[in-house]
């Protein structure tokens, strides 16, 4: 933790010590003055000697009187000093916490950018599977994949994670990147089989459309074209949850929406919302690719 008191100075001269000072030498003079005063006055039977005596009593006075408004408008200036002194201070350091402050936010705003890369990332390669239903479009997703385990594992351990004391931020990215790693898992040890089958559904695709293709539309069987529009074999395996269960959770919207995945990902953005002083006042519900039928 920054230290933000302003402490006066440690190489500035002590500013009672000329007051000290001062103080003796008045005192010593209006002693002197005031002594030789009354003696002159006791001692005197009249004329000069009365008047000089006179005199000495009232400049001792005087000396008295002005030293104690010198040590008054003194101390007044010197208070006067160190209060404009600590305040200088106090604003410098003020200025200095802010830039650090700045800063901070400034990294921390960086670590949320690239998590909600990694939520984009995610959505997206979920939506273009989808929408392709080939175990091609598995395969190049899955490369968007592995940048993402690689960037949550470069984001818990930066720095500013190591010294962060909320355990819910780490704990949040952990559970992201173990979602991640169990897909990445799953893809190594499942997905030969199916990229073979793949190869073999493109072949017979080719076939078939080289052999509509000699047809004349009205030729052309309903069975033919559904073979054509359906999905490949390659497909419907990777639709088997007995092999495929991290996947087919997170095409299916309800668990896609309520997954591991996604509300540890709220969680961490929250929080690093937070870091970066972002408040927001109204949630928007994220739009989830499958939530809507056809009519």
């Amino acid at each position: 933790m920054r230290n933000t008191s302003p402490d006066v100075d440690d190489e500035s001269p002590p500013s009672g010590a000329p007051l000290i000072w001062l103080a003796v030498v008045l005192g010593i003079a209006c002693a002197a003055a005031a002594i030789s005063g009354v003696a002159m006055v006791m001692n005197s039977d009249g004329g000069a000697a009365l008047e000089i005596g006179k005199l000495l009593m009232t400049l001792a006075v005087a000396l008295a009187v002005g030293g104690v408004a010198t040590v008054i408008i003194r101390v007044a200036e010197d208070a006067r000093s160190t209060q404009v002194r600590i305040a200088e201070q106090a604003r410098s350091e003020s200025l200095r916490d802010n830039d650090l402050d700045r800063a901070e936010k400034a990294e921390w705003a960086e670590l949320l950018r690239q998590v909600v890369e990694v939520d984009e990332s995610l959505a997206a390669a979920r939506q273009l599977i989808l929408a392709h239903k080939t175990a091609k479009t598995y395969a190049e997703q899955y490369k968007s994949l592995l940048e993402s385990r690689l960037t949550l594992r470069r984001v818990i351990l930066d720095p500013l994670m190591a010294n962060d004391t909320s355990k819910d931020l780490r704990a949040a990215l952990r559970r992201m990147l173990d979602y991640l790693e169990a897909l990445s898992s799953e893809y190594e040890r499942e997905y030969l089989p199916v990229a073979r089958q793949q190869r073999l559904d493109e072949e017979c695709v080719t076939v078939l459309v080289r052999a509509l293709a000699e047809t004349t539309p009205a030729d052309r069987s309903s069975s033919a074209l559904s073979q054509l529009y359906d999905p490949t074999q390659a497909w419907k395996m990777l639709e088997d949850r007995s092999r495929f269960p991290v996947l087919n959770g997170l095409l299916q919207p309800s668990k896609y929406r309520d997954g591991e995945f996604t509300t540890s990902y709220n969680e961490a953005k929250t929080i690093l919302e937070s870091h970066c002083g972002i408040e927001r006042k109204v949630s928007i519900a994220p739009i989830i690719l499958g939530n809507v039928k056809p009519t």
